[in-house]
């Protein structure tokens, strides 16, 4: 019995050693399950920090654009503006000088005529005062023969 008892303790002993061996094996793949889970979530929080940094870096970019065409825009508008306000002065100049002129010209027309009219007007008023200063010459005459 001592030949059957070594053998059923040397049998327990392999159980033990195949079950200590097995539960390790399980343990081993658990930690390598477990390790390479951690790695795959260290990777997507990762992967998540980089998206969010370069949404970041993008969101920025397209911030600072926006501001380069705004300003651009306004420069363009400026420019545009100045250019149509000095357009619209030489134009208005240019009319105002061309209009002036007719003006200027109607009204040289205008004095010319009224410069007609009145001598016109005086040449009658001249003839006779004339006369009457060459009767009253006359007169003086025959009144200082007299």
């Amino acid at each position: 019995m001592v030949g059957g008892m070594e053998w059923m303790f040397s049998l327990i002993v392999v159980a033990l050693a195949a079950g200590w061996g097995l539960g390790r094996w399980q343990v081993g793949r658990e930690v390598a399950r477990l390790t390479k889970a951690v790695a795959e979530k260290t990777a997507e929080v990762e992967r998540a920090q980089e998206r969010e940094r370069l949404e970041g870096q993008w969101r920025r970019e397209q911030s600072e654009q926006q501001e380069r065409q705004r300003q651009q825009f306004e420069n363009t508008f400026k420019a545009l503006s100045t250019d149509a306000l000095r357009s619209n002065t030489e134009q208005f100049i240019a009319l105002a000088t061309q209009t002036f002129g007719r003006f200027q010209e109607g009204a040289k027309g205008d004095l010319e005529q009224r410069r007609e009219a009145i001598e016109a007007l005086v040449k009658p008023l001249r003839e006779s005062l004339r006369q009457v200063d060459e009767k009253l010459q006359a007169v003086e005459a025959a009144r200082q023969g007299a």
